[in-house]
């Protein structure tokens, strides 16, 4: 491992324990509103870091094994933000069975295509190195699920920015350092 991925496992290694450790104090409070979809936000997030810097630390099995890995927080990141956001703005009525069967059946198939790709090339359509992370072209379902992520992330960063208008000034300024937030990865 040279130094750069050293740097990169590191930083990595951090964010995912830092990630779990709001997790845990989030959970102290998942009964209030959002708490349970945040604390799986964080989870999450924390997943995807840890298994991203065991992508850069070079450990067995493998770094594919580590990169597929790391879409398990993926796909679970993606709906856990739309519905904290949609909990954190009062929407609960949008929270249906139909709802929860889109998102989760999209991340469960986008798992299954990915792990199976070497078999039907849908997810990477064999354009993938074991050495690079990078994904420069995809195959179509990875394109898909890249719509459906970045769909999802900007119609829940327009309803906190709907949230942000309507707010009054106390509440105007916690919905303003959530959108910070939400924007800056």
């Amino acid at each position: 491992m040279n130094a750069q991925e050293l740097l990169y496992s590191t930083i990595l290694s951090v964010a995912s324990l830092l990630s779990l450790g709001v997790a845990l104090l989030v959970w102290q409070r998942r009964h209030a509103p959002g708490g349970m979809t945040l604390t799986c936000f964080m989870l999450g997030l924390a997943w995807w870091s840890g298994t991203y810097a065991l992508f850069w630390s070079s450990l067995p099995p493998s770094g594919l094994f580590w990169l597929n890995a790391t879409y398990l927080g993926v796909v679970s990141v993606i709906p856990a933000f739309f519905l904290f956001v949609l909990q954190f703005t009062d929407r609960q009525h949008w929270l249906t069975r139909r709802l929860f069967a889109l998102l989760f059946g999209m991340g469960l198939l986008t798992l299954v295509l990915l792990w199976t790709d070497p078999w039907h090339g849908l997810f990477f359509a064999g354009l993938r190195s074991e050495t690079d992370s990078t994904i420069f072209s995809g195959g179509p379902w990875f394109w898909t699920f890249f719509i459906y992520a970045y769909s999802l992330n900007l119609l829940g960063l327009l309803l906190l920015v709907k949230e942000w208008r309507s707010s009054h000034a106390f509440y105007r300024r916690q919905v303003g350092l959530l959108l910070l937030a939400a924007l800056i990865p």
